[in-house]
């Protein structure tokens, strides 16, 4: 029985050790572990944060945000869902980068919707990412950014197979998720219930029906961010750890 934030944790790390052991069998097993962690990222609780929170963007979210639109307008321009609007800076940088990329904007807070709504114009609705009013097979593309690792393991792989089931045939998924996060029980500022590396959250999708197409890591250099992006992907690899994944993903 999982009673803690920092078990849930563990327990990541746990998989991520299984997956590098080829053990699937054992990974698969962890899921069905019970827990009495409540998950707190409700409506309320993101309204008041967004209320309170001062809008920054800082190199590593710009990268995140210009790679994201990339591959969005390389992989489908019709049809297309962003789960977590957020700031709306993805809908407001799709529309600088390619005007007939059509995208639905969907957030779990009225506020921030109304928010993004002001920066640029899209369609959007208010709801959960565990409750999305889609019909089976209707959209060409998902993306989720920096909303999965708010979701308890329980809660995971029902939310990856309804992703799934909205998606058209040979759909895509596009994720960012960050890793080799330090967050505890005593200090978990943004409400993260996942501990993630790079391997556990692509065999979580592979478990839920997907294929991975492409994969790059961020860091989150505050100077010198391109140069040293470019450092920690070619001359010193080993050097610095990354701090998020995006993904691309394809229903099989």
């Amino acid at each position: 029985m999982i009673k803690t934030i920092d078990e849930l944790f563990t327990l990541d790390e746990k998989r991520t050790s299984l997956i590098k052991k080829g053990d699937i069998s054992s990974l698969k097993k962890t899921y069905s572990i019970t827990h009495k962690v409540d998950n707190d990222n409700t409506a309320s609780f993101w309204t008041n944060r967004l209320e309170k929170e001062t809008y920054s963007m800082d190199y590593m979210k710009i990268d995140r945000i210009n790679t994201v639109s990339e591959y969005l307008i390389k992989y489908s321009k019709k049809n297309n869902l962003n789960i977590g609007v957020g700031d709306g800076e993805l809908e407001r940088e799709l529309k600088v980068l390619s005007n007939d990329t059509e995208i639905i904007g969907l957030d779990i807070t009225y506020s921030g919707l109304k928010d993004a709504l002001q920066k640029t114009d899209f369609p959007a609705i208010c709801s959960s990412i565990k409750d999305l009013p889609f019909k089976k097979d209707s959209l060409q593309l998902v993306s989720v950014l920096e909303v999965l690792e708010h979701l308890i393991f329980s809660e995971i792989l029902d939310v990856l197979d309804s992703i799934n089931s909205i998606l058209k045939k040979n759909g895509y998924l596009l994720i960012s998720v960050p890793v080799n996060e330090k967050y505890s029980s005593s200090y978990n500022p943004n409400r993260h219930y996942r501990r993630y590396s790079g391997e556990l959250i692509m065999e979580e999708l592979k478990m839920s029906g997907f294929e991975i197409l492409e994969f790059e890591y961020l860091f989150a250099f505050s100077k010198y961010y391109y140069l040293k992006k470019y450092l920690a992907r070619s001359l010193l690899k080993k050097r610095w750890q990354p701090n998020v994944i995006i993904i691309v993903a394809r229903k099989t």
